[in-house]
């Protein structure tokens, strides 16, 4: 399915926008998973210089739940989509989701809005020049 472009204004380098998520009911009420994955995103984002703007969560809620089942995964890719913040930074990649297609789903919509997004443990950054040269060998 293809989505149009929504952003409106160009949100300004370096904004940024983080998700953060646990599994449990457990995990969120421990607020251990949370602390910990605020702990990595912060520490990423003052390591590159970057400003954070928001951060939304999804507390107690499967990463193999559809994106519109998860109210804070949605609000953080409006963000990118409405120029909020440029950058969706996120602690490990099996944050955003459990499964490839949806993985790949959340980094499309993100990048048809202009953002890139940045996983903390390297498995993700959409950022970089590495990306962008594989971008140009497929469309040759």
């Amino acid at each position: 399915m293809t989505t149009p472009r929504t952003r409106r204004r160009k949100a300004d380098v370096g904004t940024v926008v983080t998700y953060l998520r646990v599994s449990t009911d457990e995990q969120a009420t421990s607020g251990a998973g949370l602390d910990a994955q605020r702990s990595a995103v912060s520490g990423e984002i003052e390591r590159r210089g970057w400003t954070l703007v928001e951060t939304f969560a999804d507390e107690g809620v499967s990463g193999s739940k559809a994106v519109d089942a998860r109210p804070g995964l949605v609000g953080a890719i409006e963000a990118i989509e409405s120029g909020t913040a440029a950058i969706l930074v996120v602690a490990k990649s099996d944050r955003l989701a459990r499964n490839l297609r949806a993985l790949l789903d959340v980094i499309d919509r993100v990048e048809r809005a202009g953002g890139v997004v940045v996983a903390v443990d390297q498995t993700i950054d959409t950022s970089t020049a590495a990306v962008d040269s594989r971008r140009r060998l497929w469309a040759a």
